[in-house]
């Protein structure tokens, strides 16, 4: 066993037990960048309370980003296509909370096309799928909607009839509503599982692969497979916003600080902490962030990434 893994354990069965000074020295690792601008700006949607308003930025241009707070803790994201109506929504999990917020980035269109990018099959994920295309639809006799995910059927059963599927891999590059989308296999919290990269608006939706400080558990996949999923976020920019689908930080948060002392890591839980008490989200969060925050991203082999999940499975703080 190695002095990463028994002191990962260690720690999960009695919350005291740093890591190895090896690791401590990455988390305590330098940088003259400030944490105070890791979250996004986020604001209230004045006329529906159940979602937030950010802005992406793509050569000089603003893009909305709408997020949408669902059932206890789930995040739904979505931007308007480059063509006029098109919307891209990142899953579906509650329909009527995420339909809301697609018609209004339609921007009173009725005609256009509702893309949605599918994570996994898990029902908080695509439970919503058909109330949200009925939603699209009924707002003119002009709109469409194509869905896009791995395959699993799961995904592809919660889109019904009448609306196609296209099955969609790691590697795979897509032009979609105008945007190029990059497919990242990211399996292990499910198998499959995948990531969306929009280079162009540095934006990462993880769904459950990827959370700000941590990550999804192993649920069908192994931990190799989570492990390497995770490092094929390395081709992902710093700048990047990595929009995850859970409202976890700060439980994520209490592990990372189990694992030893870090000022930085300090002044993040402040800030979500903020963030929490006005009831706004903690994410999406730069990617920046995430590589210098969370442990998971640092793993260096995956006995030393198992050490840290199978620690986290039985934190108790």
């Amino acid at each position: 066993m190695s002095g990463l893994l028994g002191a990962a354990l260690l720690t999960s069965a009695t919350c005291l037990r740093p890591l190895p000074p090896r690791f401590l020295s990455l988390t305590r690792k330098a940088s003259t960048t400030s944490l105070s601008s890791s979250t996004m700006p986020l604001s209230l949607n004045s006329s529906n309370e159940a979602s937030y308003r950010g802005t992406l930025h793509s050569a000089g241009k603003e893009t909305p980003l709408s997020v949408t707070k669902c059932f206890e803790d789930n995040y739904g994201y979505l931007i308007p296509g480059r063509n006029s109506g098109d919307v891209i929504s990142f899953d579906a999990p509650d329909g009527l909370v995420v339909g809301e917020a697609a018609n209004e980035l339609a921007f009173g269109s009725n005609g256009g096309t509702l893309h949605v990018l599918v994570t996994h099959g898990h029902h908080d994920h695509v439970g919503g799928m058909s109330d949200l295309i009925a939603s699209w639809l009924a707002g003119g006799d002009g709109r469409k909607v194509k869905v896009h995910g791995p395959s699993d059927p799961r995904c592809e059963s919660s889109v019904g009839g009448g609306c196609g599927y296209e099955i969609l891999e790691g590697g795979d590059v897509r032009d979609v509503a105008g945007w190029g989308v990059e497919v990242i296999d990211t399996s292990g919290h499910t198998c499959p599982h995948v990531s969306y990269h929009i280079p162009e608006l540095n934006f990462l939706m993880t769904g459950d692969s990827l959370f700000s400080l941590g990550c999804g558990r192993v649920f069908e996949g192994s931990m190799e497979e989570m492990w390497e999923g995770l490092r094929r976020y390395g081709g992902v920019g710093d700048g990047t916003w990595v929009a995850c689908s859970h409202e976890y930080t700060l439980a994520n948060a209490r592990y990372m600080q189990s694992l030893g002392p870090n000022a930085e890591l300090e002044e993040r839980v402040r800030e979500v902490e903020a963030l929490r008490f006005k009831n706004l989200p903690s994410v999406p969060v730069r990617m920046e962030s995430e590589r210098r925050l969370n442990a998971f991203l640092k793993a260096d082999s995956k006995e030393e990434f198992e050490a840290l999940r199978r620690g986290k499975d039985g934190f108790k703080g």
